[in-house]
C-alpha cells in the first residue's frame, strides 16, 4: 500500500496490480480504488487476485490486458466427441446452457433449464466480495461434448457485479454437465468461474469414456457410507469418504460437493466443484480420502454414477462439518 501511495503521488499508479495476500487485497477494496477482476487467470498458479486500479490512465489496455489473462486469443477448442448427438440435440443443449448461465445475473428462466436434481445456489452468494453478477452479455459456446443422453459444455461471457464491498467484471467461463430427460436437455450442474484450462479438463474426463450411442442399464445409485450425515470430521489429517456400489456398475463416478458458510444455511452454499474417480480401482465399496473440504465450514456431497453410456445415477446429499 505504501508503494501505491507513493506511485500515486508520482503519478505513476499502475493500471493493474496482483495480490496473493488479502492483508494487501482488503483495503484497496476499502478504499474503492480497485475492480477486481471476474474470472480465472489461465496461468498457474491461479491463486491470488488481479485489481483495475479505477484511477489508472490506461481504462481500456487494462481492461484488455485483464481480458487476456483469462482468454487466450490462439485458443482452439478441443474436438470432443459428440457422436450420438444430434443437430437438434446440439441447438437444444446449447440454448439450454445459455439460459441457465443467464441465471447467474437474475435471468427468469433458469428454472425452465435445469435439472430436477440440480443444486439451485444463490446469485447473491457470488464470489467473496463482488456481490450479485447483475450484467451479462456477448455469450459465446467455447465447446460441446458427449453422446444423445448426457453432454458437456463451457461458455464464456462478459460479466459485472453489484452490491458487495467491490465492483467485479470480466470474461467469465463456466462448465455445465446436462442429461436428456423426456427428450430435453435440462443443466444437472452448473460450475460458473471456472478457469478455461479447468474447464477443458472437467471435459476432457467425460470425453475418455467414450461414450457409448447404444443404450445401455442405468448403473446403481451409489449408497454413501461414510460419513454419517452431519457429522463432524478434521480436515487435517484428511479423513475418507465411502460408498457403496452395486451392479449394474459405472464406468466413472463423481464426487460432486460445495461448501456453505458457518450456520450451514440453504442460501449460503455456493456453485459445486467435482472431482472424477475411476470404478477400476475398487470392486464393492469405494473408500478414499475427502476430496473436497475448504476451510471451517460445512460441506455438502454427492456421488455420481456414470453409465457407459451417459446415464446417471445420483445419490443421496450429505453434509459435513469440519472443525478445522
Amino acid at each position: 500500500m505504501d508503494e501505491l501511495s507513493k506511485a500515486r503521488s508520482q503519478g505513476a499508479l499502475p493500471d493493474v496490480v496482483f495480490v496473493d495476500n488479502w492483508n494487501q487485497g482488503g483495503p484497496l477494496i476499502s478504499q474503492q480504488s480497485v475492480m477486481e477482476m471476474m474470472g480465472r487467470s489461465r496461468f498457474s498458479p491461479s491463486h491470488g487476485w488481479w485489481f483495475l486500479m479505477r484511477d489508472g490512465k490506461n481504462q481500456a489496455m487494462a481492461t484488455a490486458f485483464l481480458q487476456w489473462l483469462g482468454n487466450d486469443p490462439h485458443w482452439k477448442a478441443p474436438q470432443f466427441s459428440t457422436a450420438g448427438m444430434t443437430q437438434v440435440d446440439r441447438g437444444l443443449i446449447t440454448s439450454a446452457v445459455a439460459r441457465a448461465v443467464s441465471s447467474l445475473a437474475g435471468g427468469s428462466e433458469s428454472s425452465a433449464a435445469l435439472d430436477p436434481d440440480a443444486f439451485r445456489f444463490a446469485t447473491s452468494s457470488w464470489g467473496t466480495d463482488c456481490g450479485s453478477i447483475n450484467e451479462m452479455a456477448n455469450p459465446a459456446l467455447r465447446f460441446i461434448g458427449g453422446n444423445g443422453r448426457t453432454a458437456f459444455a463451457a461458455l464464456t461471457t462478459e460479466a459485472k457485479s453489484s452490491g458487495g464491498r467491490v465492483a467485479c467484471g470480466g470474461l467469465m467461463d463456466s462448465f455445465l454437465v446436462l442429461r436428456k430427460l423426456n427428450d430435453r436437455w435440462k443443466v444437472l450442474l452448473l460450475m460458473p468461474d471456472v478457469s478455461l484450462p479447468q474447464a477443458v479438463s472437467f471435459g476432457e474426463n467425460i470425453d475418455l469414456l467414450s461414450l457409448s450411442t447404444k443404450k445401455g442399464m442405468t448403473p446403481a445409485a451409489p449408497i454413501l457410507l461414510e460419513p454419517q450425515d452431519g457429522e463432524q470430521q478434521t480436515r487435517f489429517p484428511k479423513q475418507d469418504i465411502s460408498w457403496q456400489q452395486d451392479n449394474p456398475r459405472p464406468a466413472a463416478y463423481v464426487v460432486e460437493s460445495r461448501f456453505g458458510q458457518p450456520g450451514g444455511a440453504a442460501a449460503s452454499y455456493g456453485p459445486s466443484m467435482i472431482y472424477f474417480v475411476d470404478p477400476a480401482q475398487y470392486v464393492d465399496v469405494v473408500k478414499m480420502p475427502m476430496p473436497f473440504g475448504v476451510g471451517k465450514q460445512p460441506h455438502r456431497w454427492r456421488v455420481w454414477a456414470v453409465g457407459k453410456d451417459g446415464q446417471i445415477a445420483l445419490s443421496e446429499w450429505r453434509t459435513v462439518n469440519f472443525t478445522n
